[in-house]
């Protein structure tokens, strides 16, 4: 699942299985995606990244679930990056 230059957007209850990036919403640093809410959303056995989120505006992940898929040694669960204003991120 990708998403570039999105505002205000919310992902709820979503179930992604595979792909190079499970969940991805890009912005960028000097023009940041605003307004992003995930609640309750999996990621299974992304390759490279589980969830990635770059260039945003203060946004809320809960509840977010990532599994990497088995034999990438370079997988990441989780990428943050050029996030301004801060971010909440819980379970």
């Amino acid at each position: 699942l990708q998403a570039n230059a999105a505002n205000n957007l919310t992902l709820t209850g979503n179930t992604v299985n595979g792909g190079y990036h499970g969940i991805r919403i890009n912005g960028t640093a000097a023009n940041p995606s605003t307004g992003l809410m995930m609640n309750g959303n999996t990621a299974n056995n992304a390759y490279a990244y589980g969830l990635y989120i770059i260039g945003n505006n203060n946004p809320v992940v809960k509840g977010t679930t990532v599994s990497m898929r088995a034999g990438n040694v370079n997988s990441i669960g989780i990428v943050i990056q050029e996030v301004q204003n801060g971010m909440e991120l819980s379970a």
